[in-house]
């Protein structure tokens, strides 16, 4: 009489063999199921949305799953500051979704473990057309930088809609932005030509500050603070029981990347700009090569965050 099964599973073209994995399918849920060769079964739960079959070798696997938001960054880069920018500037507000990288093959790594991402957010040194993650600082569109994404077929399994790049200078070299962007069916990747600068301001409120004395505190950090802050009038409330200190992230361009110092003194304001003042530059693909030449032909470059459009027309 031949052995009963020690489990049943919903699809046949996954039945396990003793000693292997397989995955049940109950309905609602999906089950990784082990098959010892001694002993009862276990098994574990996953939300069955999480989970994609996939056939492999006669075995089941799961899938490479999607992600809507994946925001890397520099490992060296303070944590703190980078979550405020990942939900004041991109309003991703998942810290599992905020992952320090220490290289390029760990960023390669993380990037491949999805089919597909919906937004990506590069936040690392940089300068144009590159960025430098540990101790290598590669052109975006190297061949060393391909090869780290491509299988052994050379295609690149990871699709993305959306890239933006918190890098310094990146986007003076438009054409690497849109050659990196192509390998990963992009429709769009976004960057700035300016150093980027990202500081943590810490303020201490006296005890009795009223909401004007607040105001007029924070009102040289105003165009440049990108993580939220509690209303005046509530910080003045806070203050009647004693002295507050908060801390904020403010973020500006830089045209040679100096560090400014607040309030910052009128004769370095057209060299320190809030993000919100850099000119948008939406070009079309075909549009690259034009844009190149402008800035290269430029001797002294304009503030502008450039988003090239490789799918769909460009808003000029």
């Amino acid at each position: 009489m031949p052995r009963r099964p020690l489990c049943s599973f919903t699809n046949p073209d996954f039945l396990s063999t003793r000693g292997s994995t397989g995955w049940h399918d109950s309905g609602d849920r999906v089950h990784q199921v082990k098959i010892p060769r001694t002993g009862r079964p276990f098994s574990f739960e996953q939300p069955k949305k999480r989970i994609l079959l996939a056939k492999k070798g006669g075995i089941a696997h799961p899938a490479k799953q999607t992600i809507a938001e994946l925001f890397l960054y520099d490992s060296d880069m303070d944590r703190r500051v980078q979550l405020k920018i990942a939900k004041g500037k991109y309003n991703i507000s998942n810290p599992k979704s905020v992952v320090p990288i220490n290289s390029w093959k760990a960023l390669a790594k993380k990037m491949l473990s999805f089919s597909r991402i919906d937004h990506l957010v590069l936040s690392f040194h940089a300068y144009s057309g590159g960025m430098l993650i540990g101790i290598e600082a590669k052109d975006l569109d190297a061949k060393s930088v391909k090869k780290l994404f491509t299988n052994k077929k050379g295609i690149v399994t990871t699709k993305i809609e959306k890239i933006d790049i918190d890098g310094c200078n990146v986007a003076e070299n438009p054409t690497r932005m849109a050659r990196f962007a192509k390998w990963f069916a992009a429709r769009q990747i976004s960057a700035y030509t300016w150093s980027l600068v990202f500081q943590r301001i810490k303020i201490k409120f006296s005890k009795g500050n009223d909401e004007g004395e607040i105001k007029k505190i924070l009102a040289p950090y105003r165009k440049f603070i990108i993580s939220n802050l509690p209303k005046a009038a509530t910080l003045a409330h806070r203050c009647k029981s004693g002295s507050l200190r908060i801390a904020f992230v403010i973020a500006y361009g830089s045209e040679d990347g100096t560090h400014a110092t607040f309030p910052i003194p009128s004769r370095q304001e057209k060299y320190i700009k809030p993000l919100s003042s850099a000119r948008e530059r939406s070009i079309n693909l075909p549009d690259v090569t034009s844009l190149q030449k402008e800035y290269d032909d430029s001797v002294i470059q304009s503030f502008e965050h450039v988003t090239i459009k490789l799918k769909g027309n460009a808003s000029r």
